[in-house]
């Protein structure tokens, strides 16, 4: 198939003026494969719409959409809905990429035509203090592309699995396939991933560090409410186990096969 980009980038923004040149600027540095950036103006309040809008008239490749404040996981499903790429990346408005580490990404899924890429992401304190919290990853999950589901039981196994959206490349071809979109409730990576995973025909895993996670102080995901993250922990359990007992019910018997070697 012949797509318009390589890859879009889907970036809900909610008030976050003072980290768009950043953000932004760092995907406007990707060069070596085509780009869409797509911008979900998400009801922001602050000056944010219209920096949004001065990045698209000066960049093509750049697509602002405005409405209403309705959460990211809405703003996500917007972008998925006009995204053009072969590949999704899902970017927070206040974080920012490592252009030539989430090209690497791209590159090696589109090689080994992956549903699903895991890269790393680089958590910054609020003091400026650096960690990886999934590194290293178990080698039974880097050393050959897998299937979603064995790639799901070895990360659990061994406590990586990565729960952010954020941490991953997405066919977008397969995304549509299966009608992909994200729950309207806190925490609503943890049910995204294990879902998308465990359907992925294949997965690589990568500790490439491709993406940097502000944790900033006043961010949405240090101000909630414990009982709305309660209420949506308990609903994305109790879906989860739905989810595992359909795909139980589905299980049928596999042939070992060999495993083909990651093409870089």
């Amino acid at each position: 198939m012949e797509y318009s980009y390589h890859l879009s980038c889907i970036v809900p923004v909610y008030n976050a003026e003072q980290y768009l040149e950043k953000c932004i600027g760092s995907l406007l540095q990707i060069t070596s494969i085509s780009v869409e950036i797509i911008l979900i103006d998400d009801g922001s309040t602050d000056s944010s719409p219209i920096l949004l809008d001065k990045y698209a008239e000066s960049n093509p490749n750049i697509k602002v959409i405005h409405q209403n404040n309705k959460g990211v996981a809405v703003a996500r499903n917007t972008g998925i809905d006009i995204a053009t790429g072969e590949y999704i990346a899902f970017i927070d408005s206040d974080d920012w990429v490592v252009p030539q580490e989430l090209t690497r990404l791209y590159n090696c899924a589109q090689h080994n035509n992956a549903d699903m890429i895991l890269g790393n992401i680089l958590y910054i304190s609020p003091e400026d203090y650096t960690y990886s919290p999934f590194l290293p990853l178990p080698k039974s999950v880097t050393e050959y592309p897998l299937s979603g589901k064995k790639c799901a039981i070895e990360l659990l196994r061994y406590n990586k699995m990565v729960p952010m959206a954020t941490s991953y490349l997405y066919r977008r071809q397969w995304i549509n396939q299966y009608h992909f979109y994200f729950k309207s409730i806190l925490h609503e990576d943890e049910l995204w991933t294990i879902q998308t995973m465990c359907l992925a025909e294949k997965i690589i895993c990568t500790e490439w560090t491709f993406y940097h996670y502000n944790q900033r102080e006043g961010s949405i995901m240090h101000t909630l409410d414990t009982g709305k993250r309660i209420n949506s922990l308990a609903y994305i359990a109790n879906q989860t186990l739905t989810f595992a007992n359909q795909l139980i019910q589905k299980a049928v018997s596999y042939t070992h096969l060999t495993l083909p070697t990651i093409r870089l």
